[in-house]
């Protein structure tokens, strides 16, 4: 079941739109007016304006002109609102999800597309109550947060008593060292669900390359850590692949 292809082009149009004024046209300078002057910034009235008028030129008909006022005021306020709060990821996530609903909703009542919307609801309900879903996320929330733990109650008795960037992904606690707080924990997390859409993938050829790659940049650690760090790799890696090949042949993707 798929989207009419003309709602749907529709709708890519409004979020290609909203992409291109969010994150291309707007000057950085723009973004540290705001958050400098608030609603004072002349900036933000300069990017709301800019936020009607580019989805407008990307659809190209006159008759959507009704579209420009719609996206203008709502962009206004939700930037407008945003920089009363700190510039973080939570701010950032929800400033986003909200452009993204108001693009939904124009969508859905300025250009007749309910019909479209119920099926995309029916296809998006089909996925969602699929085996292969429930599995996939099943295997990729496998080899977040647990795997972490698992491997670092595996590697703590060989930890390096002066940490490492990664000692918390082999160890679970923190340590004293240099480097992004909880990088290497993430870092391992990433290859892990890297790895994971790889097998399901089937580009197994990649997976070495990831690996290897790995591998080089834990061999110019220092020589007492070198073999630490490796085991860790290693040890994160066989989980992923582990993980993923069962995930993939229950699905029915061997």
């Amino acid at each position: 079941m798929m989207i009419p292809s003309d709602s749907a082009v529709v709708l890519v149009q409004l979020l290609l739109a909203h992409m291109v004024v969010d994150f291309f046209v707007q000057p950085r300078s723009w973004v540290e007016d705001r958050w400098a002057n608030r609603w004072r910034s002349r900036k933000l009235y300069y990017h709301a304006l800019l936020a009607g008028i580019v989805p407008f030129i990307f659809l190209g008909r006159l008759e959507n002109w009704p579209i420009v006022p719609a996206f203008v005021v709502t962009h206004l306020l939700i930037d407008g609102i945003r920089t009363r709060y700190d510039d973080n990821t939570r701010t950032l996530i929800t400033d986003q999800a909200l452009h993204l609903a108001v693009i939904v909703i124009v969508w859905l009542f300025a250009f007749n597309t309910s019909a479209s919307f119920d099926e995309m609801m029916s296809l998006l309900s089909e996925v969602w109550n699929d085996p292969r879903t429930a599995l996939a996320l099943l295997g990729a929330g496998m080899l977040t947060i647990p795997s972490s733990t698992l491997i670092g109650k595996l590697m703590k008795r060989w930890a390096p008593a002066d940490g490492g960037d990664d000692t918390r992904e082999h160890t679970g606690k923190e340590v004293s060292r240099q480097g992004l707080e909880d990088a290497g924990r993430y870092i391992g997390i990433a290859e892990r669900l890297m790895i994971f859409v790889l097998v399901l993938a089937g580009q197994f050829t990649v997976i070495g390359f990831v690996i290897a790659t790995k591998s080089i940049f834990r061999l110019r650690e220092g020589s007492e850590r070198a073999e630490y760090y490796l085991v860790g790799s290693m040890l994160s890696f066989s989980i992923a692949i582990t993980v993923s090949l069962a995930i993939r042949y229950i699905i029915g993707w061997a």
